[in-house]
């Protein structure tokens, strides 16, 4: 099938599937995202009374295919951009916190202070966070999930491969 010949249903129909042939859970996540919907604000007017009072609320309507497909390329951002970099900023910020040592006090400092203070800077750093409340923990499923950061030049090339992805599936402009 030819570029031109995709519609926007057609585009988030293989976009997904595409996803789910690699990575169900996240093809699950984008589908949720997009059931979820949008919420917009209707007025009406109350044509029993002689004042006829506009009323306003709010519901949930269905994205269209466009919004659809939009929302599922943000899924994809979250998940390939915007978690690794919060992963690096958050492996940087607790790289640079001192864990387990004696709390420091007002004073001059001592001798040696300056190479603890560069010990726990090169020290490598696993982050890792719990899948479940401790209530919640079994033994048979896994406790925790170990967050690796990923270089720069890896979010950079995610970045451009979103990037790239809108290009392609941008109707409105054809």
């Amino acid at each position: 099938m030819a570029l031109d010949d995709y519609t926007p249903e057609e585009a988030l129909r293989v976009l997904v599937e595409m996803v789910a042939a690699r990575d169900v859970r996240l093809a699950d996540e984008i589908r949720g995202a997009i059931d979820q919907g949008k919420d917009v604000r209707e007025e009406t007017r109350d044509g029993s009374s002689a004042r006829r009072r506009r009323r306003a609320y709010r519901r949930t309507v269905r994205y269209s295919p466009e919004e659809a497909l939009d929302r599922a390329i943000e899924v994809l951002r979250a998940h390939f951009v915007e978690a690794p970099s919060f992963i690096v900023s958050a492996t940087a910020e607790f790289s640079r916190a001192k864990v387990g040592g004696r709390a420091e006090h007002a004073g001059p400092p001592r001798v040696g202070a300056a190479e603890d203070r560069e010990a726990v800077i090169t020290a490598p750093l696993t982050l890792e966070i719990e899948l479940q409340t401790e209530t919640q923990i079994s033994e048979t499923a896994n406790k925790t999930m170990a967050l690796a950061p990923l270089d720069a030049h890896g979010i950079d090339e995610q970045e451009r491969n979103i990037a790239r992805l809108r290009e392609l599936t941008e109707f409105r402009r054809r």
